[in-house]
């Protein structure tokens, strides 16, 4: 019978280290369920964008934590070669998406800081028209922050066409677009 003592007592302690490894496992996974289900501090939120008189603008501003995919940080390496006095606006066509980069803005907006409208011009196009307020004793922030991610709502061609209104005084515009993975500068007028 003192042989089957140290069988009984490796199997037990054998059974104990596979107790403790499904108990780890199982920490682990109910936590890996709990992340998955919980809203990450760093999604996206958005922020629907109204016009002048308070009414849905169909645009929203979506606030990211960390802005800069590779697409990203090539468009911000173009525009910085440019002239820090215009704005720059990025098209995605395959994603509905706007990317407007503002250099000179040293303090940080909201979609609070923002209006949406959509205006005829002259030449009698709809033209996406955002005006924006510096806020004062506004949050200063780095340039590359700057970049303020817009979606619309609507499928139509409106939008295309894009006047920034910065303080009350109009910012020249340069445009790029995003196709297929590169990144071009657009003339002025439709993208």
């Amino acid at each position: 019978m003192g042989e089957k003592k140290p069988k009984n007592q490796t199997v037990v302690i054998m059974g104990l280290c596979l107790l403790i490894a499904l108990l780890v496992l199982s920490v682990i996974g109910v936590f890996a369920i709990l992340e998955h289900a919980a809203p990450d501090g760093r999604a996206p939120q958005r922020e629907a964008l109204l016009t002048k008189g308070g009414e849905s603008s169909g645009y929203a501003l979506v606030v990211l934590q960390e802005p800069q995919g590779e697409h990203e940080a090539e468009w911000l390496r173009l525009c910085n070669n440019g002239d820090d006095s215009c704005a720059y606006w990025l098209a995605r066509r395959d994603e509905g998406n706007y990317l407007l980069y503002l250099p000179m803005q040293t303090l940080a907006v909201s979609s609070d800081t923002i209006t949406a409208t959509e205006e005829k011009g002259e030449d009698g196009k709809i033209c996406l028209v955002l005006r924006i307020r510096t806020p004062e004793g506004g949050e200063a922030v780095e340039p590359e922050a700057q970049l303020l991610w817009l979606q619309a709502d609507s499928d139509s061609e409106k939008g295309n066409r894009v006047r920034v209104i910065l303080d009350g005084r109009e910012v020249d515009v340069r445009k790029m677009i995003l196709m297929e993975g590169e990144l071009y500068f657009q003339e002025s007028g439709l993208l």
